[in-house]
């Protein structure tokens, strides 16, 4: 009986001592996967840090109708704009709170309609209330304001238009913290009557572009971004012509040249 105690005793220590050397193989051949595995992930990373393409800055566009001809994906290939409709500076304002994502710069073309129903004054301190908005809901938000595009529709409102252009130069222009960046459109007052509608203050298809445009530089300016210069365009070559003179007659279609002349060229000079 104890002979055969002792047999069981060494055949399951044995079986013990064959498990952990298993055990012990596994052990040993799972660390340098689990090594490999945390090298691999971390190489991973590193290249996605160095190789991705950087994040495109954002622009939320808010503007009147005037800015319904513009196309965001055309305004910027450097930039992601969201372009949404205000027709007010208080509809512009309620935009602005309940817009969820935070965009790297705010534009705001929102006077339109404003000059018409309130004072200079009263505009201006609208516009105060958006930026101060916009400062505390995003704190590293930039804010570019586009001043008036033209209302030849009355005298009045053409006034207004300008006093508040001013007023907004002063305010911002002159402050030390550089809270808000002005988009001049000096060049759309400065145009004829060809960049505005029939009605005199919508903008037509030339004024809508040419705004764009100056929105479009002023948001590049504002990131930092260059943009590409064009390549400069050769000059046209102009053709030397003869110039007429009392020695000259010229003969239009149809027309000999001398004796012998052929009909129907461009026509001709002759000498006398």
């Amino acid at each position: 009986m104890i002979d055969q105690a002792v047999k069981r005793c060494d055949t399951q220590f044995e079986e013990n001592l064959s498990l952990s050397k298993i055990f012990g193989c596994l052990n040993q051949r799972e660390e340098p996967t689990a090594k490999i595995s945390a090298s691999f992930q971390k190489t991973n990373a590193e290249y996605k840090e160095t190789h991705l393409e950087p994040r495109k800055p954002t622009a939320l566009l808010l503007g009147t109708s005037n800015i319904n001809g513009i196309r965001p994906e055309k305004l910027s290939q450097y930039v992601d704009v969201t372009k949404v409709t205000a027709y007010t500076l208080d509809e512009t304002r309620s935009k602005i709170e309940t817009f969820e994502a935070r965009p790297d710069v705010v534009l705001i073309h929102a006077f339109t309609k404003d000059v018409k129903t309130h004072t200079p004054e009263e505009c201006i301190k609208k516009l105060k209330v958006i930026t101060n908005v916009i400062s505390s809901k995003w704190s590293n938000t930039k804010t570019l304001v586009s001043l008036t595009t033209p209302r030849m529709d009355e005298e009045i409102h053409r006034v207004n238009s300008e006093i508040l252009d001013g007023l907004i130069k002063r305010k911002y222009l002159t402050s030390a913290r550089n809270e808000v960046m002005i988009s001049e459109n000096t060049n759309l007052w400065q145009s004829d009557n060809h960049i505005l509608k029939p009605d005199r203050y919508h903008l037509s298809d030339q004024g809508t572009s040419m705004l764009a445009a100056n929105l479009k530089n002023k948001l590049h300016s504002s990131l930092g971004i260059k943009l590409p210069q064009r390549n400069p365009t050769r000059p046209k070559i102009q053709p030397q012509r003869r110039k007429v003179s009392q020695n000259y007659n010229f003969y239009g279609r149809n027309s000999y040249m001398g004796n012998g002349g052929n009909r129907g060229g461009r026509g001709y000079y002759q000498i006398y």
